[in-house]
């Protein structure tokens, strides 16, 4: 099942608003997993071929287009945990403190909001028809560059990867994904590409809204693809998501 964590928190001094924030959170979630059980921060911290985890920027409740968050900001940063060992380290350290230490700074816990998605969640939220929204930068890797461009093929192979990596089964064969385009339209497209940049490297992606319409002839197919379309409201899709791309908000249409 997915472990999915909003945590809503006051930091004690100014913040830049980037999505350097993400890279940041990622090297605390790691500390704190490392202090639970160092061999399990190992194990998922050197994995490569794929994430067990994704990551958001820090969001403001109030302001988006701000370039820093001034002192005692209500900010949140959404966690995906695709395994509960990392959920367990991750509880544990709540539980047990009231702040995070940011670099200098400290962020002041105020509420934490958790959710189990399991199965019947997404059967129950099954998308047939919505908008995709993209809020941070989404691109995937195509070796050796990255494609900055909504292809429903990828954005749903990405999905269905997750889902593996979270439920330990397959939803999707690899001969249905290469049917995709066919059969997932693309009804709407409001997007641009924007700069994702971090400390040591820059990334382009895209964000913005992506209105898609399922329509799979094969019944269980199609049932599979809207769990998917569920889906992508709680874990990153493509590239980079430990660290902040490929956040999504799906809008039911």
């Amino acid at each position: 099942m997915l472990n999915y964590y909003n945590i809503c928190f006051r930091n004690t001094q100014r913040i830049e608003n980037t999505i350097d924030t993400a890279r940041i959170w990622h090297g605390i979630f790691f500390k704190i997993l490392k202090e639970y059980n160092e061999e399990i921060s190992t194990q998922y911290h050197g994995q490569q071929s794929k994430q067990s985890f994704s990551i958001s920027p820090i969001f403001s409740e109030q302001y988006s287009n701000i370039k820093y968050f001034t002192k005692q900001s209500l900010l949140k940063v959404n966690i995906a945990l695709f395994s509960d060992e990392m959920h367990k380290g991750l509880l544990e350290y709540i539980k047990k403190n009231s702040s995070v230490n940011y670099g200098e700074a400290e962020l002041l816990i105020e509420e934490v909001h958790f959710k189990i998605i399991d199965e019947e969640v997404l059967e129950a939220s099954r998308v047939k028809r919505g908008t995709m929204n993209f809020i941070s930068p989404t691109a995937f890797r195509i070796n050796p560059v990255n494609s900055p461009l909504p292809s429903p093929r990828r954005i749903f192979k990405s999905l269905s990867k997750s889902y593996s990596e979270i439920f330990k089964h397959e939803l999707l064969p690899e001969e249905v994904i290469d049917q995709i385009e066919k059969y997932v339209v693309v009804e709407g497209l409001n997007i641009n590409t924007e700069v994702a940049k971090y400390r040591k490297f820059d990334i382009t992606g895209f964000k913005g809204m992506v209105t898609l319409n399922v329509k799979f002839p094969d019944n269980e197919i199609q049932r599979n693809l809207e769990k998917l379309f569920a889906l992508a409201s709680y874990v990153g899709i493509g590239y980079k998501t430990g660290m902040g791309m490929g956040q999504c908000i799906v809008l039911k249409k």
